[in-house]
């Protein structure tokens, strides 16, 4: 890969995954909350009625966005450097196809379940990264998939 190409990937990469990154960086920083809030909620009784049904849910849906949020990460971390770099050794493996797949999966759930009512956050969080996400699986479509080529 020449060296204006990788520039306008890298430069992809900022534009469509910053805002989502951004908003992983505060789940991250939510997740301990989010499970004192869900362990409270299971093991005392007096704190069930706080967290009973939708917002229970929604912290649940936190939690999961956030763990796919982080897997989706290290496979387009994963993916990137084989396409950076690609006379380093690199070995796909099924992991890191179900990391990526992970990856490609969580804005689409984070569309379904959280923004379906306002489309303003749905553009810089869902589709900005799904539509990156699918540009670089199909530049790495060769190693990421053998048998289809």
């Amino acid at each position: 890969m020449n060296r204006p190409t990788r520039n306008l990937l890298l430069f992809e990469l900022l534009v469509c995954f910053s805002p989502a990154v951004v908003f992983l960086a505060m789940g991250i920083l939510m997740l301990p909350i989010w499970v004192g809030t869900l362990g409270a909620a299971i093991f005392k009784v007096e704190y069930r009625s706080a967290i009973s049904g939708i917002e229970g849910m929604a912290v649940v849906a936190s939690i999961l966005a956030v763990v796919g949020g982080i897997v989706g990460l290290v496979g387009l971390l994963r993916v990137m450097r084989l396409l950076l770099k690609p006379d380093a050794p690199n070995v796909i493996t099924s992991r890191t196809r179900l990391y990526v797949f992970v990856g490609v999966a969580t804005p689409v759930f984070l569309a379904i379940v959280f923004f379906w009512r306002d489309i303003r956050p749905l553009v810089f969080l869902s589709v900005l990264p799904i539509a990156a996400s699918l540009h670089i699986v199909f530049l790495a479509r060769k190693a990421l998939f053998p048998a289809l080529t």
